[in-house]
């Protein structure tokens, strides 16, 4: 998911590094983003458009970045 550069142990790296451990999905507004379906399970509601609803086709994550010292 990221470049060899974001590694924590990697010296020679970017002037930032990834911490893994703080890797999410980012679900802000879970009536929107978010469908329920006949059996209770819990899945990323389809980008809709014309009513601008939903979170395409998967949920959006993030990940924390940790300037070297």
């Amino acid at each position: 998911m990221t470049t060899r550069a974001l590694l924590g142990n990697n010296e020679a790296g970017a002037p930032w590094f990834a911490d893994f451990g703080s890797f999410r999905t980012v679900i802000t507004v879970p009536e929107i983003q978010v469908q329920t379906d006949n059996r209770n399970r819990i899945s990323p509601r389809h980008f809709d458009p014309v009513a601008r609803t939903g979170a395409s086709d998967h949920w959006p994550v993030a990940m924390d970045l940790i300037r070297r010292n």
